[in-house]
């Protein structure tokens, strides 16, 4: 796997989402290597590399207490019992680490704001994502995204 991230970085990527548990510290040897960068995923990893530009947040803790709280209010069966579940953004389940914010090009501020859109309905993500732009339509016309 690192052989194959440096061939990316060598190519040109700057950036690779390290999406799969185990194959973080791979990446983020191919990124120091590099002079590059990753995105963490699950936790706030950028206290295991310097190359973390910021980590994709599950909410563990907020999943947890929803579900253990549903428990006790009897809510279980109706809410969670048999059913696949998904959090996100309205369930403070998913996110960015604000405490160690490092992206130069974005502030904490415009993120807190674009949750807020997502959380008021102003910006709908859904499985078409690709076919709505909606990264460039939420004002992040800097990024380019590809999906390998």
């Amino acid at each position: 796997l690192q052989t194959m991230i440096a061939g990316w970085y060598q190519s040109g990527t700057e950036i690779v989402f390290a999406c799969g548990g185990s194959m973080f510290q791979s990446v983020a040897a191919a990124a120091a290597a590099a002079d590059a960068y990753v995105v963490g995923v699950d936790v706030d990893q950028s206290f295991e590399s310097a190359t973390v530009v910021t980590s994709a947040l599950k909410g563990i803790s907020e999943a947890a207490q929803l579900s253990i709280a549903s428990n006790y209010d009897g809510t279980w069966a109706e809410n969670y019992g048999g059913k696949l579940n998904v959090l996100g953004v309205n369930d403070n389940a998913v996110g960015l680490p604000t405490d160690t914010w490092s992206l130069e090009k974005w502030t904490v501020a415009e993120y807190e704001a674009l949750l807020a859109s997502i959380k008021d309905g102003t910006l709908v993500i859904d499985n078409t994502v690709l076919e709505n732009d909606a990264v460039v339509n939420a004002g992040l016309e800097n990024i380019t995204i590809i999906y390998e």
